[in-house]
């Protein structure tokens, strides 16, 4: 945002920074001259002096893009299954997701790029030529670079959609692979002419980028290999679904089942979709910083094959009446997880009414036989005079602004065992968010020697 600002009050159309790609920079200026001419402003004295509303503006049309994904999720899980039902559940999987619902109020790339990778396949699966599918899934790929760097995981489905592809020999399908690649890194360098234009200050931000994931970033650090994909599959099963844990678990079994249903039938497209997330992951586990939002670009092939998995079991089901059960069960399910994103949703529209006292309180008293310590903010909050002292099974009650958020831990699943306040996410794999205060209630034994000194208690930890 602080980049479109700065172009339209100079008239410099470079973007100042490479750490991303300049899809989103050029989309924002677009919008901003606009917005200029919209609000009556001849010139971009408006967006300079009103960045609040038009960063509403800018969150609004980033939501709008990244909203597209549902549309091709229900098509493409169509064409797969040729079923109206699986691509219905589908689109409901997909829609009932928390994670990829509050990724996509921010105004980031990250979300579109998701939009981009998955329209790039979802062409390869459309009834038009073989020609006019490379051609259009090659230039949408190269939009998904240009919105973000890893985005380009896209160009592998095209590839294996080649090699895949019968009555082509192989000296015809490397040519075809050459002209995709062409195709793709054309676009590329056209929605980020700074590759160009400004090639030392570009490779030298994308080195810096890089290094970054490899080294550190405040508490989102992890090992790499191993552990770090670990965390990945973990957070996948348990969240990437749903708000509720008990239906995200139930949504991935679907997942595996889709899995081995286009191995038993030898779908080799699905396969190659299923190859290309495994290594998509196997990649990023690769680096040490783990930041979620890098991981949704295989989420709605998850919710492809997740579609198939329900497609398979109706498939081996002989009962109607069984099957109809069946999908008014997953239809009430992927409805009530719905429900919990509309209900976190309008804690951001309520925040001003929120009771967060009264919440507490009702917490404290369901968990009365627990042991708490509080921060002074809560104390004061509470009306309570004085704290116990912690011990290894106590539980600190503290307002996140009262730690020093970079050092707040991230990516451990229901580390943080309640957050009272506004849900515009998912604070146990973004607790550095700088958004409302909350109240955050984690263990004692969980914190770390950075939140316990904010907290005045380090001293209680020997």
């Amino acid at each position: 945002m602080e980049s479109v600002r700065y172009s339209l009050s100079t008239g410099n159309l470079l973007p100042q920074s490479y750490y991303y790609p300049s899809f989103c920079f050029y989309l924002l200026l677009a919008t901003g001259y606009l917005y200029s001419i919209v609000m009556g402003a001849g010139s971009s004295a408006l967006i300079l002096t009103d960045g609040s509303v038009f960063y509403l503006v800018a969150r609004l049309l980033f939501l709008l893009i990244s909203s597209l994904t549902v549309i091709w999720v229900y098509i493409l899980s169509f064409k797969i299954t040729r079923s109206f039902i699986a691509a219905l559940i589908a689109g409901l999987i997909f829609s009932a997701s928390f994670e990829f619902n509050y990724h996509s109020r921010w105004a980031v790339s990250d979300t579109v790029a998701v939009q981009f990778v998955f329209l790039s396949t979802m062409i390869l699966f459309l009834g038009l030529s073989f020609r006019k599918k490379i051609i259009l899934s090659s230039i949408i790929a190269g939009l998904a670079l240009g919105t973000k760097y890893t985005a380009g995981i896209a160009i592998l489905n095209i590839y294996t959609y080649i090699i895949s592809f019968k009555g082509i020999n192989f000296s015809k399908k490397t040519d075809i692979i050459i002209y995709s690649t062409f195709i793709f890194i054309v676009t590329f360098i056209f929605l980020t002419p700074g590759t160009v234009l400004e090639p030392l200050k570009f490779y030298g931000d994308l080195e810096t980028t890089s290094y970054h994931y490899s080294s550190w970033h405040f508490g989102y650090t992890v090992p790499a290999g191993t552990i770090h994909c670990a965390k990945i599959i973990k957070y996948i099963i348990f969240c990437i679904f749903s708000k509720n844990y008990i239906i995200s678990i139930f949504i991935s079994l679907f997942f595996f089942i889709g899995v081995v249903y286009s191995l038993k039938t030898k779908n080799i497209n699905v396969i190659s979709l299923s190859l290309v997330m495994a290594l998509y992951l196997f990649y990023v586990s690769r680096y040490r910083v783990m930041l979620v939002r890098n991981i949704l670009y295989i989420f709605p092939y998850f919710c492809v094959v997740s579609s198939l998995g329900a497609f398979f079991i109706f498939k081996k089901i002989k009962s109607k009446i069984i099957i109809k059960y069946l999908n008014i069960i997953i239809i009430l399910i992927l409805s009530y997880s719905t429900a919990l994103v509309t209900n976190a949703a309008l804690t951001i529209y309520h925040k001003e009414k929120l009771d967060v006292k009264g919440d507490l309180q009702n917490f404290l008293e369901v968990r009365h036989k627990d042991r708490f310590f509080f921060s002074r903010g809560v104390c004061d909050l509470m009306s309570f005079q004085q704290n116990t002292v912690p011990m290894k099974s106590s539980y600190l009650v503290f307002f996140k602004n009262e730690a020093r958020w970079p050092f707040l831990q991230a990516n451990k699943y229901r580390l943080y065992k309640k957050v009272l306040g506004v849900q515009d996410i998912n604070f146990d794999y973004y607790p550095t968010w700088l958004g409302q205060d909350r109240i955050v209630i984690m263990r004692y034994s969980d914190a770390n020697d950075h939140l316990l000194e904010d907290l005045g208690i380090k001293a209680c930890r020997k």
